[in-house]
């Protein structure tokens, strides 16, 4: 029994019902093996202990599905072909991490698992300028003074000011994405396609010349101008990438002091911009799924047809809304490993129970 001396009591207690269930059916063993041993054993401690042993048994059985029950994926959404699963959103304690495998943020209370070596290290950034870096977008439109003046007007501006971010990267995926004068997708060539009636019945009033060189360049500019304005930018460096936003409820207005999660959620979109395909939610998080589907744009020299998928979940503590935020495009995979490290990120956020 020299074994027993290395077993780690405390460590197999902390799996709870099934660690407890385990050392009782253990000791039954031992306690069985050592009556049979003698040269006349007692049948009724035998029996005993088996009955012991039985009930000991029960009790890991019982830990064993509580355990599925627990982490049973109550969250679903497919986009495409990819398909991600929630579990329910689970609340710990600090003594239960172990920050060789989580990275754990007691200050604002909340852990998920640490990446591989697939990616970089977990990085942070603040506020408006962080979200700038972190997004590595060329535009006219989205430059820090239209966000500060986009934020200064709606009522989440704050938070989105005071935010702060945590998030790694694949580095070997990140390919730049350039528009191009045809790039769109069906809508957006319907909204250029009554645009250009319009600006065509417009200067047509006004005596505009088809056969003019010049005004036929400066109408087709506006045409490109307005395309690139649907789209927002001008090139962007995709990349699959985790994202934690995290937003502190002190900075709402007193007027939205008691905003819940799903208030936040439906002004958050409509701050953003955020065009959600799918949607579920329970009492503790909300998934939402978002899909840009982009033809003839430039990605690595070559006009291709591009995809975007984002995973987003909301949750919320006392003191702070969560938004993790998860993205993948097909043409600049180089695994599929990654999609699911990105699963098992997402899937690992933890609330820090006593904050």
């Amino acid at each position: 029994m020299e074994f027993l001396s290395k077993l780690n009591i405390v460590e197999i207690l902390k799996i709870g019902s099934i660690g407890l269930g385990f050392l009782l059916a253990l000791m039954s063993y031992i306690l069985l093996k050592k009556e049979q041993e003698k040269d006349k054993p007692n049948k009724s401690f035998l029996n005993t202990t088996r009955t012991f042993m039985l009930f000991s048994i029960l009790i890991m059985l019982l830990g064993i599905i509580s355990e599925f029950l627990k982490t049973k994926s109550s969250l679903n959404i497919e986009l495409g072909n990819n398909k991600i699963s929630i579990n329910e959103l689970s609340y710990t304690s600090l003594s239960t991490l172990d920050a060789k495998d989580y990275f754990i943020n007691s200050e604002f209370g909340f852990a998920f698992k640490k990446p591989n070596q697939n990616w970089t290290n977990i990085k942070s950034e603040k506020g408006i300028d962080g979200l700038l870096k972190i997004m590595q977008i060329k535009s006219k439109l989205i430059t820090k003074e239209n966000l500060e003046l986009a934020f200064s007007r709606s009522p989440l501006g704050s938070l989105f000011k005071n935010a702060t971010l945590y998030y790694f990267e694949n580095l070997e995926s990140k390919t730049n994405i350039s528009l191009t004068d045809s790039s769109g997708n069906d809508l957006i060539n319907e909204l250029v396609k009554k645009r250009s009636k319009v600006l065509s019945d417009t200067n047509s009033l006004f005596g505009y010349d088809t056969t003019d060189v010049e005004d036929k360049k400066e109408y087709l500019d506006e045409i490109l101008e307005y395309r690139k304005s649907i789209l927002g930018f001008d090139s962007i460096v995709a990349r699959e990438a985790f994202l934690l936003s995290i937003y502190p409820k002190d900075s709402l207005p007193d007027y939205l002091r008691k905003l819940k999660l799903p208030g936040f959620y439906s002004s958050y979109s409509i701050a953003l911009g955020l065009n959600t395909d799918k949607l579920v939610a329970n009492e503790k998080q909300i998934l939402a799924g978002a899909e840009l589907n982009l033809n003839n744009v430039r990605i690595k020299n070559i006009i291709s047809n591009f995809q975007n998928k984002k995973w987003l979940m909301f949750t919320e503590n006392k003191h702070y809304f969560f938004v993790i935020e998860i993205s993948y495009s097909p043409q600049i995979s180089s695994t599929t490993d990654l999609w699911d490290n990105l699963q098992d990120a997402l899937n690992s956020f933890t609330l820090i129970a006593d904050r």
